[in-house]
């Protein structure tokens, strides 16, 4: 298959309660948006961008987006797109065409991206905090590594063009934003895992 590494989302927005203890303080969220999703396969893509926003700064709390652009290997092009959620309703649009529509360009720590949504058109740009982030290094089942940088206090900010409508300004300063790809992003040691 063109693209050797499969993820399953069992759901993008995940309504969470429970409890998060750091150190000796517990943290108690109710109705909160979490992703439950596994990714696997028998090679890495080559390169992948993913940011997650489980909600979108004031006005727009009700809003979120989780987004993967992947070139699967060296001459395979990117393959992109994205889930808006707008309350209950999930804004998405998987065919291979608009897939390979979609545009992505990396300058670390920063990705723009662009991919169509059922006749809308949504534009992207993340950012990955540096400070916040951490680098991981993942063997493929093939031998290869694959370098990974992930930042979960990123931000994004998204603009959605709508035929008929003035343009959506989405933002948020909590957005997890990673980057994937064959060498290191920055020159912090990633963290290798621990053998099997």
């Amino acid at each position: 298959p063109l693209v050797k590494t499969r993820a399953s989302i069992v759901s993008p927005f995940a309504d969470v309660t429970g409890t998060v203890r750091v150190d000796e303080t517990e943290h108690d969220f109710d109705g909160a948006n979490a992703i439950l999703m596994h990714i696997w396969g028998t090679e890495r893509a080559r390169k992948l961008i993913w940011c997650y926003v489980p909600a979108f700064d004031e006005p727009h709390v009700h809003w979120g987006l989780d987004f993967v652009s992947v070139k699967a290997d060296r001459l395979a092009p990117w393959l992109t797109t994205a889930v808006l959620r707008r309350g209950d309703e999930l804004i998405a649009d998987h065919r291979p065409l608009t897939m390979l529509r979609g545009r992505s360009e990396i300058a670390y720590p920063r990705f723009t991206a662009s991919c169509g949504l059922n006749g809308q058109r949504l534009h992207i740009e993340a950012r990955a905090d540096r400070d916040q982030g951490a680098s991981y290094l993942y063997p493929d089942p093939g031998g290869t590594a694959r370098f990974v940088v992930q930042s979960d206090v990123g931000s994004v900010t998204c603009r959605l063009q709508r035929p008929g409508e003035p343009e959506l300004l989405l933002r948020s300063s909590t957005a997890a934003v990673e980057f994937h790809g064959v060498e290191p992003w920055d020159a912090q040691q990633p963290l290798a895992p621990p053998p099997l």
